[in-house]
Parts: C-alpha cells; structure tokens; sequence
C-alpha cells in the first residue's frame, strides 16, 4: 500500500491519516488512487491546512460519504478539520 513505508524508512504520519480517513469511506482497492493524487497535491499537512475547501473537496469527491449533510442536526465532521472548529 502507498502509504507503508518498508521496514527501513519511516512511515509518514500525515500519510497515515490521510490513509486512515480514506478508509473510514471506502475500501483499499477504491483509496489506492485517491490516497495517490490527495497526497501529491497536498504532500503535508501544512499544505492540507492552507488548501481551498473547494480543492479538498474536489480530490475528496467520489471517497464515499462526500455529502456534508447535517446528521441529528448537526453538520458531519470532515476529516481534515479540528473539532473545536465546531464549537
């Protein structure tokens, strides 16, 4: 998988996450290419942090669950925002 590091380089956290996120929405076979052209357009977390919603949105599109919608009334998390953003 893209985002495993072999046993003598170390995994990127970031990379991780983002994986992980992915995950929560699809399966492995689906996230192989988004994970790839997420991370090459926004290698780091400080570039995921300064992105456009709009370009996150755009590269997270088809994943899934790409609907924010409001759950019990309340708005759904995205995966690359803080909590208290919420609050």
């Amino acid at each position: 998988l893209p985002w495993r590091m072999d046993r003598a380089a170390k995994s990127n956290p970031y990379h991780i996450l983002v994986s992980e996120s992915m995950l929560q929405q699809t399966q492995i076979a689906t996230v192989i290419s988004y994970f790839r052209r997420f991370v090459e357009r926004l290698p780091t977390i400080s570039d995921l942090a300064a992105a456009d919603e709009k370009v996150v949105l755009r590269l997270w599109q088809g994943l899934g669950e790409t609907a924010l919608g409001a759950t019990a009334g309340r708005p759904r998390m995205r995966p690359w925002q803080s909590q208290k953003a919420w609050h």
